[in-house]
């Protein structure tokens, strides 16, 4: 596969972090989860370098940008626009909530390293077709 741009449509997105960076793993990152119950979906994001997982609200898989580019460069943040096409501002982008629906953009590249080959895919855009606004409300117990 050659390097390319995707947009894979009609998704569901978790635990979007997407305007201040983490580091979860030891690198600087902005993520999203993915879910979908499509088949066609699912295979689409595999053959883009996704690694898929299987659990009960169907696949799943979480999609990243690194904050520092491998040349050392800052990295953009990951674009993200509403049904019109209209950048979102970062605070409504901060209280996205799980279950927000959307389509979203990745840069789907070979790569090799120490003999070993591979695809992998990095988020590049998003749009919400779906809002849903974190409401922070929850069970005590």
């Amino acid at each position: 596969m050659a390097n390319q741009v995707i947009v894979v449509r009609d998704v569901t997105f978790n635990w979007p972090k997407l305007v201040d960076k983490h580091s979860p793993f030891g690198t600087l990152q902005w993520d999203v989860q993915v879910v979908t119950n499509n088949d066609a979906t699912k295979a689409q994001l595999e053959s883009a370098g996704v690694k898929m997982k299987s659990g009960d609200n169907g696949y799943y898989a979480n999609i990243k940008r690194k904050a520092i580019k491998a040349n050392g460069e800052a990295n953009e943040p990951p674009k993200v626009v509403d049904t019109d096409k209209e950048e979102m501002a970062p605070s409504k982008i901060k209280a996205m909530g799980n279950g927000s629906k959307g389509h979203i953009k990745l840069f789907s590249y070979d790569w090799e390293m120490a003999g070993k080959k591979g695809v992998s895919a990095m988020l590049v855009a998003m749009q919400i077709t779906d809002y849903v606004s974190y409401d922070g409300a929850g069970e005590d117990f």
